[in-house]
């Protein structure tokens, strides 16, 4: 073996100082293959990058709600980098799909597809459906604040961007004792705010919130512990009025009325008062019984006012 290694090695030798140009060659060979190297890695992927990586007039999403102020197609586009993808990536859709599914807006992309050089994108968006009043402190002057942060019907914190005071003021606003902030895009772990929102659904479907003037749902606590059932829900008209409405709507009681029944009442019972133009009230709506002349206040649990 030593002598097949030592002939092999006088071949070559030989061929450096018979063949013109040996040296040369040899030398050659290593810049040839890393050269190569180089290309495949980096000019091959750069030119992939030049001619087939996503461009932004290229994405086409669904057409954006209304109420969304901002470009969730910018904002996507930039913060997760699709100018990375290759178009020609087998994963290329999926990759571009779970990008948006990041977005705080978006509930989910259903399907992308890729056509004559451009991308589209189908997707659900979320829809604001009530505004939880959150305490928080100042860093400069150290004062406690009421804010107010919008979610869907799934407890999912949407951008307060873009949302104007004034606009705050034409959802249901959620007052729950103790409630800490959530972070934008993520849904909320307390138990409260879904049973809040049970109510605020089937009262927005109804469509009567607005027509009835309900500005303000507060969770409370049952204190009747044989019903299993802890949480009471109150809501409050813009005319100070308080309703106790009882258990969220689903989860009734023994002889609690439905909520269809329930709404009825409260509208019927809000058409009567107004119509006498009686000052306040307060109605329980578990119960049927009526509080004349009683007006909410901080102290019924539901601020007003704020």
């Amino acid at each position: 073996m030593a002598n097949e290694t030592r002939s092999f090695r006088d071949r070559m030798l030989h061929v450096l100082h018979v063949v013109p140009g040996g040296s040369l060659l040899f030398a050659l060979i290593p810049l040839v293959i890393f050269g190569y190297w180089g290309w495949y890695h980096y000019a091959a992927n750069r030119i992939d990058r030049t001619f087939y990586s996503l461009k932004i007039d290229q994405v086409q999403i669904s057409t954006q709600p209304s109420w969304i102020k901002s470009s969730v197609l910018e904002e996507v586009f930039k913060e997760k980098r699709l100018d990375r993808i290759n178009t020609l990536d087998p994963s290329a859709n999926a990759d571009i799909a779970s990008a948006f599914e990041t977005h705080p807006w978006v509930k989910s992309a259903t399907r992308v597809r890729k056509y004559s050089g451009a991308v589209a994108v189908d997707l659900v968006y979320r829809q604001p459906l009530a505004m939880i009043q959150v305490p928080y402190q100042e860093s400069e002057s150290g004062k406690w604040k009421q804010g107010f942060y919008p979610v869907d019907q799934y407890g999912v914190v949407l951008p307060v961007s873009d949302f104007s005071q004034s606009q705050v003021f034409e959802f249901l606003l959620i007052d729950i004792e103790n409630i800490d902030r959530t972070p934008t895009g993520m849904a909320y772990a307390d138990v409260r705010v879904h049973h809040a929102l049970k109510l605020a659904q089937f009262l927005e479907v109804s469509g009567q919130r607005s027509e009835l003037e309900i500005k303000w749902l507060r969770v409370t606590r049952d204190n009747d512990v044989s019903t299993g059932k802890p949480w009471l829900l109150q809501l409050q008209t813009g005319d100070n009025r308080l309703i106790v409405w009882g258990h969220t709507p689903g989860d009734e009681i023994g002889g609690e009325n439905p909520p269809d029944r329930k709404l009825s009442d409260l509208a019927n019972w809000l058409k009567g008062e107004r119509e006498k133009g009686s000052q306040g009230g307060q109605l329980d709506l578990s119960t049927g019984k009526v509080i004349p002349g009683q007006t909410a206040s901080s102290k019924d649990g539901i601020a007003q006012g704020r």
